[in-house]
């Protein structure tokens, strides 16, 4: 029989093995994961290490690389530093070098300037003195042969149809010039010129033969007067025959001015003209004057400064600006145009259309002056309100502005040569283009502008060049209370002169109508009869030679039909005329 309690017993042995069986199993099982596991990170271990080293190695050599490459770019930053600094060395010592020439170019101005100041007070003194000479002998001569009129028991004034009074006013009147162009000797030594003298001798010339012809007529028998006076009526000369008398006018810096009458000449050929012309007066004053200015303004033109550069187109661009802004309808844009122009030329930095222009550069003050004024002359496409705007404008920076007083008509004088007046010939050894330059042809793309274009571009410029000769300043009232830059008297010379040059075919007609246009009607205001019978031989003898000569009869009937019209109204005729409400 079998024992339960054995049975129980063999039974809990049994599980208690094959627990412990399974246990071991287990055991073992896990082993061999743990194995595997360890295996398997020994391998993970190995695959990150090996890629680690690779990662190691490319880093190292991208470091390597980089190194290399800043390095390298180290050495041509280094590089171009040094080339920078030499660069900056070299444009250094280049400034230096161009200071030094600067001074030195300075330097030798001046002692020129001081030389030929030097010069021109001892000639002056010396030309001072003949002409004191001069008229310190025909004023003993005046009042001796005044004396012998006086201690004559007839009356002489009513003889010969007023002869002897017209000597008498001769005598006067040429004495009287001479006393004042020596009055404008004394106190300007330094602007004595040849011409002076030579107007003082045709007076001393003209003084001497009234003075003779007076003596000889006390002389004579009384009572042959009435036979004389109507001879003398039998071969009188109507004025609108006689050739006009050209007069010149002395015309100093304070406004003033002497008118000086000489005697009729043979026409001068045209090489003779050219001369004379050169050594005009008032063309060769304003010149020299304006010289140094031009040469500064060609300084700044030629400078190789960036700054320079710059500034010159900075200054361009606020010159097209002014321009632009320049109208004959509101004196109080004229006014504002005006002070910020003046502004420039005392050295203060002014914004123009939201740029700032500052003239305190080397010479940048006088490349503003001539620049303005050579723009502001030159690029004219009509003659209207504005332009008589512009002149407006012009005289008042030129009654403030002593220098840009010369620059203006030196700037007239380089653009439209008839300003001088003078008629320019080509020299034989002179180019078409050096010619063509030299009496005012601009280029457009290139190509010269055509004759007409050309001609067109004068006779603005010449109106122009009128109204600013008597038009009044901005400050002025219309009257008399401000002094004028220029003044009738500048006018009154080119017209005398332009009328007794030769005639030049295409031109004078027009010019002088463009001339007397714009200024024709103050000179009528301000001569009068002297100025009527001007007008009297341009419609008679000086158009019967501008048609001998065969100048543009379209000019030629312009001009007869306007001086034909004020003979007739006594009104002097206007292309355009700013309104009055313009002065307020």
């Amino acid at each position: 029989m079998h024992d339960p309690v054995r049975q129980d017993s063999d039974r809990m042995i049994e599980l208690v093995q094959l627990k412990l069986q399974y246990e071991k199993e287990v055991e073992n099982q896990l082993k061999a994961k743990l194995k595997q596991f360890e295996k398997f990170e020994s391998d993970q271990l190995s695959i990150l290490g090996e890629k680690y080293q690779q990662i190691e190695s490319r880093v190292d050599k991208k470091a390597s690389e980089i190194e290399e490459s800043a390095k390298s770019r180290a050495s041509i930053a280094l590089s171009q530093i040094k080339d920078a600094n030499e660069k900056v060395q070299s444009q250094q010592k280049q400034l230096q070098i161009e200071r030094e020439k600067r001074e030195l170019l300075e330097k030798k101005l001046a002692l020129e300037k001081e030389e030929k100041l030097k010069a021109e007070l001892a000639h002056g003194k010396t030309m001072l003195k003949a002409m004191l000479d001069l008229f310190e002998r025909d004023t003993k001569l005046y009042q001796e042969v005044l004396s012998d009129v006086k201690s004559c028991g007839v009356d002489m004034r009513g003889q010969a149809d007023g002869c002897f009074e017209v000597l008498l006013e001769i005598v006067k009147q040429a004495h009287s010039n001479m006393r004042q162009i020596i009055q404008f000797s004394q106190s300007n030594i330094r602007e004595v010129r040849r011409e002076h003298i030579q107007a003082i001798n045709t007076f001393s010339k003209d003084v001497n033969e009234a003075l003779a012809k007076i003596s000889a007529s006390l002389k004579k028998n009384i009572s042959k007067v009435d036979q004389i006076s109507q001879e003398i009526n039998s071969r009188q000369i109507q004025p609108e025959h006689r050739r006009y008398t050209s007069t010149e006018v002395m015309h100093t810096d304070n406004g003033s001015h002497a008118e000086v009458a000489n005697k009729p000449k043979k026409e001068p050929s045209k090489k003779v003209e050219a001369k004379a012309l050169e050594r005009s007066e008032f063309f060769s004053t304003f010149s020299e004057k304006s010289s140094e200015a031009y040469i500064k303004y060609e300084a700044i033109l030629s400078s190789k400064d960036p700054r320079s550069s710059q500034f010159v187109k900075v200054v361009k661009g606020a010159c097209r600006s002014i321009n632009n802004a320049i109208s004959g309808n509101s004196l109080q844009m004229l006014t504002y145009q005006t002070n910020r122009i003046m502004s420039l030329f005392r050295g203060k930095t002014v914004s123009i259309s939201d740029v700032l222009v500052n003239p305190n550069i080397p010479n940048g003050i006088e490349f503003i002056k001539v620049y303005l004024a050579e723009n502001l002359v030159a690029n004219l496409n009509q003659f209207d309100c504005r332009e008589l705007a512009l002149a407006t404008l012009l005289v008042e920076l030129a009654l403030h502005d002593n220098e840009f007083r010369s620059v203006l008509m030196s700037a007239f004088h380089r653009r439209c040569p008839f300003t001088r007046p003078a008629y320019p010939s080509k020299r034989s050894k002179q180019s078409e283009d050096e010619f063509k330059v030299e009496v005012g042809y601009t280029k457009q793309l290139g190509e010269w502008e055509d004759t007409k274009s050309y001609l067109n571009r004068m006779l603005y410029m010449v109106q122009l060049y009128g109204a600013v000769l008597t038009t009044r300043p901005i400050s002025g009232d219309g009257k008399s209370s401000v002094r004028h830059p220029y003044g009738y008297g500048m006018a009154w010379t080119w017209l005398a002169e332009f009328i007794n040059l030769t005639p030049f075919s295409g031109y004078s007609a027009g010019l002088l109508r463009a001339f007397l246009s714009a200024c024709g009607s103050d000179l009528l205001q301000q001569y009068s009869a002297q100025f009527v019978k001007m007008m009297r031989i341009v419609k008679g003898p000086y158009l019967d030679r501008c048609k001998k000569i065969k100048d543009d009869m379209t000019y030629i009937g312009h001009l007869e039909n306007s001086l034909g019209k004020f003979f007739t109204s006594g009104s002097f005729f206007k292309d355009c005329e700013l309104d009055s409400e313009f002065w307020g």
